[in-house]
């Protein structure tokens, strides 16, 4: 079996077991709970038969730049760094009101679109760390930048980027072997980072009672060996659990909503559908449900299998591309759909306007800087 195999299965049944784990599941709602799974499972094997054993992800790391390509993204850079500023001044200091983290405020909306790239920075940094100061300043201001926004998602996309970059810089296999024990290091690292943001956004008020063995609003059916986890592992093992739990309840209720869908795809009208739309999860709170949460209401269990099955093929073109064109740019075009790819079963990262506009926006610099390097051919040289 290839990675890919491996890659967009794991996550949705590391859910599947702590949700069997720690929850108490009704009899007549396995069948729910295992659809997604299933469904993962389906597409992944369908999926493996157009895959290649390897990812040119060693190649795209240690392909050069030309000078004009390296001055085009350290221009990119520096304009994301001088929108953070502005970005505190519209929409506040986060850090000092966590509470208010997902308030933005007039144009402070389209900035945080722009300042959102701070992931890009990390790999960037990343990639040219031991080129000089800049670089590594780079790097620094795109890991405290979410932390400064109490921004976990664009936290763990900076630090996948900055571990993908280190764990395929070079490596021999007795290298590999060892970055592999290094690499639960920097997991359980992640883990107490998420943690602690989490805390700061949330304070105590993440603690959720157990109904028991029932499905009572405002509870959910946790088992007692929950409890005994400490409560910064609670948050997590929440964060992980329910939105697959989510998922399932909303089948096992046979619930259906075209609002989540149309204002998760709505770009300038997005203000105009309710902040909170209503949806019958136990715990108002934990209104995530994995990727496919708006898809499964909008267009029942046979939309969920078409979207994540369009989700793999777009990852498989992907691979494709830097395979073929290992450089920069579809390293981090790739990062940016492995990411949402690991991440499917989660909240929605993929079926999202500011998505689709990110890869649009990366590959017309690509092509950009195609053309120009191409007009521009014999004044420039590779030096990075």
């Amino acid at each position: 079996m290839t990675k890919f195999y491996f890659y967009l299965t794991l996550p949705v049944f590391i859910q599947l077991a702590l949700v069997l784990l720690f929850f108490y599941i009704p009899p007549e709602m396995y069948l729910s709970l295992l659809f997604l799974p299933c469904t993962f499972f389906f597409c992944a094997l369908f999926c493996n038969f157009f895959t290649t054993k390897k990812i040119a992800l060693s190649d795209a790391i240690g392909n050069q730049l030309y000078n004009l390509e390296m001055k085009v993204f350290l221009f990119f850079c520096f304009f994301v760094i001088l929108l953070i500023p502005l970005d505190i001044y519209f929409n506040g200091f986060k850090l000092i009101k966590p509470w208010t983290y997902a308030e933005f405020h007039g144009v402070g909306r389209y900035i945080r679109h722009i300042t959102n790239f701070s992931w890009l920075l990390c790999l960037f940094g990343a990639l040219f760390f031991k080129n000089g100061f800049r670089f590594k300043f780079i790097l620094f201001v795109g890991l405290i930048t979410p932390i400064i926004f109490i921004d976990r998602n664009r936290l763990l996309m900076g630090l996948f980027s900055v571990f993908i970059i280190w764990y395929y810089s070079g490596s021999t296999n007795l290298q590999r072997f060892k970055k592999n024990l290094q690499a639960l290091v920097f997991l359980i690292f992640i883990g107490l980072i998420f943690s602690l943001i989490g805390s700061a956004r949330s304070g105590t008020g993440f603690f959720v009672p157990s109904s028991g063995e029932y499905l009572v609003n405002g509870y959910f059916p946790l088992n007692n060996l929950f409890y005994y986890l400490p409560l910064g592992i609670q948050q997590i093992v929440l964060y992980i659990t329910t939105p697959l739990f989510n998922f399932a309840h909303m089948i096992y209720l046979d619930f259906s909503s075209d609002v989540f869908l149309l204002k998760q795809l709505s770009f300038l009208s997005r203000d105009s559908f309710p902040h909170y739309p209503f949806s019958p999860v136990l715990v108002a709170r934990y209104n995530v449900g994995t990727e496919f949460f708006p898809i499964l209401l909008y267009g029942g269990k046979f939309a969920v299998f078409i979207s994540l099955l369009s989700c793999s093929i777009f990852f498989l073109f992907f691979v494709r591309l830097i395979n073929k064109k290992p450089n920069f740019i579809t390293l981090a075009l790739f990062i940016k759909c492995a990411y949402t790819t690991l991440l499917l079963g989660f909240a929605p990262q993929f079926f999202i306007v500011y998505n689709f506009v990110s890869l649009f926006f990366m590959l017309a610099i690509y092509f950009s800087v195609i053309l120009l390097c191409n007009l521009l051919k014999p004044f420039v040289i590779k030096s990075y």
